[in-house]
């Protein structure tokens, strides 16, 4: 064998070798990094759907808020608004509010009314005439003005239940206005 082609094959060898050498004792360093880079940037996606979803609960509860007391709510429950889910509880009601599904009940937790509406298809839906059941759980507690995340047949909703009262906020609750938005992956 040359000389020549012995210090190639030293030359090569030794160079595999410090390679080896060097991926063996960076390559955790940079795997290490990586990981951390990777933690950080799933506790900052995290960080964005916790917000999204206080902020969504929050605008669901303010709406309902908005609705539970009012004049048109309370005598609407009090059976003496019999017009109000036709004036009131139209397409650009959903739409606007980005609800879908209202359920009215009066003081005793019995379905005065419930109406339900595709956001995405733009259409009512057709509510089945026990849907109301799954909430009665928050709306007999005591302090039923919460904002809670439900899984319905609809899928995971998130669900806000108010008392209702005149618009003055004074008096009696007459009944429990449950409203809801259900939670896609957009």
């Amino acid at each position: 064998m040359k000389l020549k082609t012995k210090s190639l094959l030293v030359v090569g060898f030794v160079m595999v070798l410090f390679l080896a050498l060097l991926l063996t004792t960076i390559r955790p360093v940079v795997l290490e990094d990586a990981i951390k880079l990777d933690e950080n940037e799933i506790q900052k996606e995290l960080d964005t759907i916790y917000n999204q979803l206080l902020a969504n609960m929050d605008m669901i509860k303010r709406t309902n808020l908005d609705w539970s007391v009012w004049d048109d709510t309370y005598l609407f429950i009090k059976d003496k608004y019999p017009k109000y889910p036709e004036v009131n509880l139209q397409k650009h009601t959903f739409e606007n509010t980005i609800l879908n599904y209202m359920i009215f009940l009066d003081d005793k937790n019995q379905l005065v009314h419930q109406v339900g509406y595709d956001l995405a298809n733009k259409r009512f839906l057709k509510l089945d005439q026990d849907f109301y059941k799954e909430f009665l759980t928050i709306a007999k507690a005591n302090n039923n003005r919460k904002t809670h995340l439900i899984t319905t047949e609809y899928g995971l909703t998130i669900t806000s239940s108010e008392p209702v009262y005149p618009s003055s906020g004074k008096g009696d609750s007459v009944g429990t206005l449950i409203v809801g938005k259900i939670i896609d992956e957009k």
